[in-house]
């Protein structure tokens, strides 16, 4: 019995020697790279008009459509990752250079309409491929402005009207780091209608974006 421990002892010492040499194991596809909070900026398109125009005065119907531009900001969020399961909240916040002129009303002068800025609060559902790569769906409340204003030579008018709205979209995210991710993103948003008394007309506001952007997670 002891001769044959003493062979099947000797036999292995070969393959433990190997497994020693061997090099440790690639971390798991599931390995919560993605836990932690971010903050970044982001660049991007926004296009859109209005679904709607209500002419209340009997002036002829304009759709407000086109208003389109650039937008650029920063975001901040935090996620938390189960598997291969992220869940997160975010918040941005973007300058817009969305605008466009519109002409045709009785009265003399063009209405430019632009938006200000967009700001979202979202939560956000994604898997995660591969480890580095998230793949996701986002959802939550947004807000921004519009901005009327009738450039006509006399006597000049300006009117800034809030907006709320819901946000929708989805996008990809990459970790080049541990520390450094960049996404790409497209968001579709819809505006409660509001009533422009400057042209007393109604505007139903519907934009989509798309987004870029860089995070920095810590």
């Amino acid at each position: 019995m002891r001769a044959a421990v003493l062979v099947l002892t000797v036999s292995l010492l070969p393959m433990t020697a190997k497994a020693a040499d061997m090099p440790a194991a690639a971390p798991s596809p599931s390995a919560s790279i993605w836990t932690g909070a971010y903050f970044g900026v982001n660049f991007g398109y926004a296009f859109g008009g209005s679904t709607k125009q209500i002419s209340l005065l009997n002036q002829r119907a304009t759709n407000f459509d086109s208003i389109n531009g650039v937008i650029a900001g920063g975001q901040l969020g935090v996620d938390y990752q189960m598997s291969n399961i992220v869940v997160g909240l975010g918040a941005d916040y973007n300058k817009s250079w969305a605008a466009n002129n519109f002409e045709g009303f009785e009265f003399p002068g063009a209405a430019k309409l632009s938006h200000e800025y967009v700001g979202t609060f979202r939560g956000r559902v994604g898997y995660v491929f591969g480890s580095q790569v998230l793949a996701y769906g986002t959802a939550g409340v947004a807000v921004s402005n519009l901005v009327v204003s009738l450039t006509r030579p006399i006597d000049p008018i300006k009117q800034i009207r809030s907006l709320n709205g819901y946000v929708v979209g989805a996008g990809i995210e990459h970790k080049y780091a541990n520390n450094i991710s960049s996404f790409a993103e497209y968001r579709y948003t819809a505006y409660a209608a509001d009533t422009l008394t400057l042209y007393n007309s109604r505007a139903d506001r519907k934009t989509s974006e798309i987004r870029v952007g860089v995070n920095y997670r810590f």
